[in-house]
């Protein structure tokens, strides 16, 4: 899970209450498919990429999966991560990026939270990523999202975006899930129902975003992030 940032003598306690509480929040996984289910969570299948799925795993479970790459750390505040990469084989090596926020899903756990999609040639610190024995065909999404693919390609896929540019469209997804009454700390997050929840039952917010950058009519990158918080 996620964790939100708090400040003050509360800190060090609710982030073990984020930490061991069972609101690990099981959701059903919704599908991204069709533009009705933007209001929803993104679906499983367009963010598992190369068994790695954002939200789910963490570093250690990427290193684990496609090998002992470095991990590294860059940005300041909210955009501080720590991440690993990959590199595809050539012709038209692709790197792959897998990073956890510092901020919001940083140590121990270090959950991914974006997973990027470039060309080799556009990535400057491509010497830090690990090579992998797979050509660049091999990776997109369980639902086709690649490189490469064209706009009619990732409307089939993705349908409407909800901002689009000659460069690039961007798709978002946002769901409130109740924190189930029988959590360990679901009397602490009750009262403070006003304060960080409007009056209502506790609960946890999803987001997720998809970007695809264009050239043409050719998907060059793709940028998958999905993060989760309470109050």
């Amino acid at each position: 899970m996620i964790r939100h940032k708090v400040v003050g003598a509360e800190a060090l306690v609710v982030l073990a209450l984020l930490w061991n509480g069972s609101s690990g929040a099981q959701v059903g996984d919704t599908g991204a498919g069709r533009r009705e289910m933007v209001r929803g969570d993104l679906g499983i299948d367009s963010r598992t990429i190369l068994g790695v799925t954002l939200g789910r795993s963490n570093l250690a479970e990427v290193q684990a999966t496609l090998g002992r790459a470095r991990l590294w750390s860059d940005g300041d505040a909210s955009t501080a991560e720590g991440k690993v990469c990959y590199v595809t084989q050539e012709p038209d090596a692709e790197v792959v990026i897998f990073a956890s926020n510092l901020e919001m899903a940083g140590p121990p756990e270090n959950q991914v939270t974006d997973i990027r999609i470039s060309k080799s040639s556009a990535y400057v610190q491509r010497a830090k990523c690990l090579p992998l024995p797979i050509s660049a065909e091999k990776v997109h999404t369980k639902s086709g999202l690649g490189i490469g693919l064209s706009h009619r390609d990732i409307r089939r896929i993705l349908a409407t975006p909800q901002s689009a540019t000659p460069k690039g469209w961007e798709y978002s997804w946002s769901i409130d899930v109740p924190l189930p009454a029988s959590d360990k700390y679901y009397e602490y997050w009750r009262s403070r129902e006003k304060e960080c929840f409007d009056g209502k039952e506790p609960f946890f917010s999803i987001g997720s975003t998809i970007t695809v950058e264009f050239e043409g009519d050719a998907v060059t990158a793709l940028s998958l992030s999905r993060g989760e918080s309470i109050c």
